[in-house]
């Protein structure tokens, strides 16, 4: 599992980081948060919340997500507790396009890295490249 550093210095997993970008993605005003250890108070029984923010409203805990149930399961029910776009037959397809957009946004990711290490390789002047233990090209 790889780790990305927060704003407050912690590490959280980057699903984590894949999922809070969807989020805000689909609804800006919405935010997954990630309560850090020594902020929670005994009321916070969860590590995660998804917390909605309202353009001159005040903002509000939606719900709080367990540590493993960080993954698709956050963005379904989010889909299906938007009442803007409230539909018996979506309601039941939300689970699957959940996992697709979480899907597509990690081949995004990994694209995105493949894109910079060739990057890498093409801009380095030297005739071969190590990476991961392996010379390129060999």
């Amino acid at each position: 599992m790889v780790y990305v550093p927060t704003e407050t210095g912690h590490f959280v997993s980057e699903k984590f980081a894949y999922i809070a970008e969807i989020i805000k993605d689909y609804d800006h005003e919405m935010e997954l948060a990630w309560i850090p250890p020594e902020n929670r108070r005994i009321t916070d029984k969860e590590p995660f919340a998804v917390i909605h923010r309202p353009l001159g409203g005040k903002e509000y805990v939606m719900f709080y997500i367990k540590e493993g149930e960080l993954d698709e399961r956050v963005l379904a029910r989010i889909f299906d507790g938007d009442l803007k776009h409230t539909d018996v037959l979506k309601r039941l397809e939300s689970l699957d396009h959940a996992k697709e957009v979480m899907s597509l946004k990690e081949k995004m990711e990994a694209a995105a890295e493949r894109q910079d290490f060739i990057k890498s390789v093409v801009g380095s002047h030297k005739h071969s490249f190590r990476h991961n233990g392996k010379v390129i090209p060999k």
